[in-house]
Formats: structure tokens, C-alpha cells, sequence
């Protein structure tokens, strides 16, 4: 009896040991660039698709089709001028609160096609520039005491991310020169779309408002922004996958 007692208490002390070792042993920030997702399982936890925007010369029915709800359409100027967009709501989801424990990955695919076409008697510079661009919004941000650090205004309810993925390209075409341009290249999280410790360092939430924040239902919208010159037509959309870690 006493022996079945000894290796039990032995064999207690041992697991003890153990999970003080393993406390002891999680990594820092400086160790291993983000402890708190280290070692934890990636979750797939949702998809948005933006509508299609399309740059047109004509963007009546008759020459680019019925548009759908989230499909837009920018009709482009004759001249050799700069021409903004900016369509910030062209597709959405909401993640149910606790869907992630400490970040939002994305895995971001625009799937876009273009054309430069200098119609002048001289060379001119062509551009085509475009950045994905997302809105996380979350109850936790529409707090109106609570600044942004990065604007010095409210959050107003939510976080606006520019610029992944982005596309440039700037050249130069010679007079009466055509240029087809497609590209499906994907970006993918590195730091990650948001993480409690952006929240807390860059945005200035405390631990409690960054815990909320993953606890709490999170919308997402997806858009585009961007700038042209001598684009003749564009055909945009950007698919995204969203992962984060296990609570």
C-alpha cells in the first residue's frame, strides 16, 4: 500500500514538474516573432469574393452586361489624365464571435486583367494601381472615447486596411502602343490581416478591449482602390480566405 502511494505521489510530483517546465518554456515575442499563436492549430474560419469592377469606355448594359449587386462599373475619361476609384464595400462576412483566438489571417487573390492603350501622337506614361482594400469592424471598436491612434479620430466601429495584396505598373508607351496585362497572384498573411497585438500596440486597446475584440462578432468588407492612366479596360475582383488560430 504504502509503495502504490509513493509511485503515485511520484508519478504527481513528475506531471507537476512537467507542466511548470512547459509554462517556464513558452517562447516570447522576441524568440519566435508572435508567442501568442505559436504551436497553436490554424482554423479556416470564412471567404469573401468582392464583386467584379470593370473600367470601360461604356459601361451601358449594352456593352458590359446586367450588373449585379455588388459589381461596379467606372467609365473612363478619353484623355491621357489620372483617374481615381474607390469601391469599399463589394463584398462582406461576419465571424461569429470566439472564431479565432489571437489573429486573422488572409489569403488574398486578385484576379485581375487590363489593358494600356495610348491613343496620342506621343509617348505618355500609362498606370494601372490597385489595393485591396478591408474593413474589420467589431462593437468592441464603436466605443466613441476610444481613438485610433493611426487617424487621432474615433474607430467608428471599425479598422480600415489598405493594400493587401497591391498591384503597380507604371511605364511608359510609345505612341499608338497596346499592352494586355492579367495577373492571379496571391498574398498571404505574414503578420496577419489583425492580431491582438497589433490591437494592443498599433491601435491601442488594452489586453481586456483585445480579448473582447476576438469574443465579439467580427465583420468583414472587402473592396478596391486604385488610379489609372491610358487604360483602355479592366476587369477586377479579389477573392480572400480567411484562417486564424485555435482558442
Amino acid at each position: 500500500m504504502f509503495q502504490r502511494r509513493f509511485l503515485a505521489f511520484a508519478t504527481f510530483a513528475t506531471c507537476v514538474a512537467v507542466s511548470t517546465a512547459a509554462t517556464a518554456a513558452k517562447p516570447t515575442d522576441a524568440e519566435v516573432g508572435d508567442a501568442d499563436s505559436f504551436g497553436k492549430k490554424v482554423v479556416w474560419i470564412g471567404l469573401v469574393q468582392t464583386g467584379q469592377v470593370i473600367l470601360a469606355d461604356d459601361c451601358t448594359p449594352a456593352n458590359v452586361g446586367t450588373l449585379g449587386p455588388d459589381d461596379r462599373c467606372l467609365t473612363l475619361p478619353a484623355d491621357t489624365g489620372v483617374t481615381s476609384f474607390e469601391f469599399p464595400d463589394l463584398g462582406r462576412i461576419t465571424l461569429p464571435g470566439n472564431s479565432t483566438g489571437t489573429l486573422i489571417c488572409h489569403w488574398a487573390t486578385p484576379l485581375v486583367t487590363y489593358g494600356f492603350h495610348n491613343a496620342s501622337a506621343a509617348s505618355a506614361q500609362a498606370q494601372f494601381r490597385l489595393w485591396a482594400t478591408f474593413r474589420v469592424e467589431s462593437s468592441v471598436l464603436a466605443n466613441p472615447a476610444l481613438i485610433n491612434p493611426v487617424t487621432g479620430l474615433p474607430f467608428g466601429g471599425g479598422i480600415d486596411i489598405v493594400g493587401l495584396p497591391s498591384v503597380r505598373d507604371v511605364q511608359t508607351l510609345a505612341a499608338g502602343a497596346t499592352h494586355v496585362h492579367s495577373t492571379q497572384a496571391t498574398r498571404t498573411c505574414i503578420e496577419g490581416m489583425i492580431s491582438k497585438s497589433t490591437l494592443i500596440a498599433t491601435y491601442g486597446l488594452t489586453e481586456a478591449q483585445a480579448k473582447s475584440f476576438f469574443g465579439s462578432p467580427i465583420t468583414i468588407r472587402a473592396g478596391v482602390r486604385g488610379s489609372t492612366a491610358l487604360v483602355s479596360g479592366a476587369s477586377i475582383i479579389v477573392g480572400t480566405r480567411f484562417t486564424g488560430d485555435d482558442r
